[in-house]
């Protein structure tokens, strides 16, 4: 089984192709040379142009002996089959001027090459690190934004707290202002109901210990303690007085809106114990002097 031999060319194409028209030049010169050594013979395509016009003939030509003529040239010495030194001169150095060349332009094409790729590269850097730089950047945006919107909504939000803790403590100062004016009013209206009983017990001991004419003397003397309850619980007008000492039975004293309860709720500001429970909701003025309810107090009167 035969097998092939592959060649490796070591020289591109180009070169080989120079060195083929080179030889062909070689084989040209090698003939031209050998016919200049043969010492006067004359090439075949001259003899032919002498056998076909003899006339043309120069006369020293004619004039030349025949013994001459009949001389024999040497036989022409065997082309030599060395090549010339200068060809070979010749030849390195063009193969070196090719092969300094060819390397030149392929370290120019691999310098261009390798620039080209560079400058890619740093191209794809700079629009991936710009598009990093942009994702990024819109993800901070995003992020501030949502900030600002919780701080603007937290800083509404800490307006309407402190609106309200205003309010709250604005109301919770009226209130307690209501409550020390209410307490001042239970003081005074709690004073006043002892004085009035006191008052109203007296008469009723003197009358049951002393006879007929301590009931006389302790008649007199309920008239001006009836009279002084009157004037120190309503004291604003003489009719009312005189309404309100008609008005105590037994040991109560009846609501002046529907006269069936006894009356239980102090009325502010007038200071008119005078409404029962379920009157004191339903009205806003005082059925004795009709002035504005802002207030009323239960009192507990048992």
């Amino acid at each position: 089984m035969a097998v092939e031999a592959h060649h490796l060319n070591l020289f591109p194409l180009e070169l080989i192709k120079n060195r083929e028209i080179l030889n062909a030049f070689e084989n040209n010169a090698n003939l031209y040379s050998a016919a200049q050594m043969g010492f006067g013979a004359q090439l075949p395509a001259f003899d032919n142009y002498n056998a076909a016009y003899p006339s043309c003939n120069s006369a020293v030509t004619d004039s030349v002996p025949a013994a001459t003529a009949a001389v024999e040239p040497p036989p022409p010495p065997a082309p030599s089959r060395k090549r010339p030194r200068e060809y070979f001169s010749f030849l390195g150095e063009d193969l070196s001027s090719q092969f300094q060349q060819q390397q030149q332009e392929i370290d120019q094409f691999i310098a261009q090459h390798t620039e080209k790729v560079r400058w890619e590269l740093s191209e794809k850097r700079r629009r991936h690190v710009g598009r990093v730089l942009e994702a990024v950047e819109q993800s901070v945006l995003r992020r501030l934004r949502s900030k600002e919107e919780e701080v603007e909504k937290m800083g509404k939000l800490n307006w309407v707290l402190e609106e309200r803790v205003k309010s709250l403590s604005l109301e919770n100062q009226i209130w307690r202002d209501l409550a020390r004016t209410n307490e001042a009013t239970a003081i005074a209206l709690r004073t006043n109901l002892e004085q009035l009983l006191a008052q109203v017990r007296a008469p009723q001991a003197a009358a049951e210990g002393g006879g007929a004419a301590g009931a006389a003397a302790g008649g007199t003397t309920a008239v001006p303690a009836a009279e002084d309850a009157e004037s120190c619980c309503d004291s604003t007008s003489e009719a009312d007085s005189g309404e309100a000492a008609g008005s105590w039975k037994g040991s109560g004293r009846w609501c002046r809106n529907c006269h069936k309860a006894d009356s239980c709720v102090l009325l502010l500001p007038c200071r008119h114990l005078c409404l029962c429970t379920a009157c004191a909701s339903a009205l806003l003025t005082c059925p004795v002097c009709h002035s504005d309810k802002t207030a009323s107090v239960h009192v507990n009167m048992s």
